[in-house]
């Protein structure tokens, strides 16, 4: 049986959310499975404090405090959508995962063995431009997380998603279906679905 994944502390600060927390919950999922042998960076602001960056690195999810070279997203919010999205959201997430973990880490195996090897999210980096993705949970609380990638000199696109959508996504959806089907899209569906091409494989 898969040890379970580890919630975050209730008051847990970002750099600790970066640098220690999410690196404990990679740690614990990936354990035994094949390696992920990605290279990827992203860099997060959150008005008031940060930079913050994650990133994975043979097979290691990393993180920490301060700006990271290269990133291949920069992800911009307010520290109100960042509490929803990392405290309120994620520790759901986490707890439907630890519900049907065995069953996850299966379908990630053939995933990592399979479909990962071909994946290269580097360029993701090659398709610039920016995209404010707008959430709203089930209790009507609303984030705005505003995604630049590359050089942000690019198509400009609004994804309207709630929280049930990521539940559906969760389930199994193919994003690329996820996109056409249930989330409201203002602005370049067709960069959105370029970028699913490439992160789809």
């Amino acid at each position: 049986m898969s040890r379970a994944l580890p919630r975050p502390p209730r008051r847990i600060t970002p750099g600790d959310f970066y640098a220690t927390y999410l690196p404990s919950v990679w740690d614990a999922y990936a354990e035994g499975l094949p390696e992920l042998l990605w290279r990827i960076g992203a860099e997060i602001h959150i008005e008031g404090t940060g930079p913050f960056w994650v990133g994975m690195d043979q097979g290691k999810l990393l993180g920490g405090e301060g700006p990271t070279e290269s990133p291949v997203a920069r992800i911009r919010c307010d520290r109100a959508s960042w509490e929803l999205m990392s405290l309120d959201l994620w520790p759901r997430i986490v707890r439907w995962l630890n519900s049907r973990l065995d069953e996850s880490r299966k379908k990630a195996e053939v995933f990592l063995r399979t479909r990962a090897p071909a994946v290269d999210l580097q360029k993701l980096s090659d398709q610039p431009g920016n995209i404010l993705f707008h959430l709203v949970d089930d209790a009507g609380d609303e984030a705005r997380f505003h995604v630049t990638l590359g050089s942000g000199q690019g198509p400009e696109t609004t994804v309207k998603v709630t929280e049930r959508d990521l539940w559906t996504l969760l389930e199994g959806s193919r994003l690329s279906s996820f996109l056409k089907s249930r989330v409201e899209v203002e602005g370049n569906l067709a960069y959105l679905l370029a970028l699913t091409r490439v992160i789809e494989g």
